[in-house]
């Protein structure tokens, strides 16, 4: 379905002398149509669950550090979406957790979470696919930027929480250690 809708698209808005074939475009409007799809399927849950706010941390939070640190790809769209709902869903639900019981509230939970995302960064990002190889040169300044964002993404989310008491920024933590389960998953799948 998305590529028959990508097809036209593709058709209506590009001509035939275009820079490069028909696929290519198709292909790229997949990706962005599945993509967007993904975003407003969670966007869409955490407003009718009343948690709009946390859905919009938690995809901006993982769509950044997600395109340098690559991850665990799907091999359909329908089975990214699911996978991005459901990461979302587990995330929110142990958000609300760690808040109810004030657990979130010891900086060392968050600590211990930006450790194990910068120790999964700094030994295996970037880490690409079939689908999205990673070029040589581009490797080691992927894996410095998937850092810097990581870093700033715990310490605006840190400065934010400890600072003004809003919690809902802490699921941006959440989201960084789905992005670091979703590099294990990916190496453990390459192995297998």
């Amino acid at each position: 379905m998305l590529h028959r809708i990508s097809t036209k698209i593709t058709d209506t808005f590009l001509s035939n002398n275009q820079e490069y074939s028909k696929e290519v475009y198709t292909y790229g409007i997949e990706i962005i149509l599945s993509s967007l799809l993904g975003c407003i399927s969670v966007i869409i849950i955490s407003i009718l669950i009343g948690s709009a706010l946390e859905g919009i941390i938690y995809i901006a939070g993982l769509s950044l550090i997600r395109i340098f640190a690559g991850g665990y790809h799907a091999d359909t769209y329908f089975k990214c979406n699911i996978i991005t709902v459901s990461s979302f869903c587990v995330s929110l639900i142990v958000h609300k957790f760690c808040i109810k019981t004030s657990i979130i509230n010891n900086p060392i939970v968050v600590i211990i979470s930006a450790l194990f995302v910068f120790t999964i960064l700094a030994l295996y990002s970037p880490v690409d696919n079939d689908y999205k190889p990673i070029d040589e040169n581009d490797r080691s300044k992927f894996k410095i930027i998937s850092i810097i964002i990581a870093f700033l993404i715990f310490f605006i989310v840190s400065f934010v929480y400890y600072l003004y008491g809003f919690s809902q920024a802490l699921i941006g933590v959440s989201a960084m250690n789905i992005e670091a389960i979703s590099i294990i998953i990916s190496l453990l799948m390459k192995e297998r």
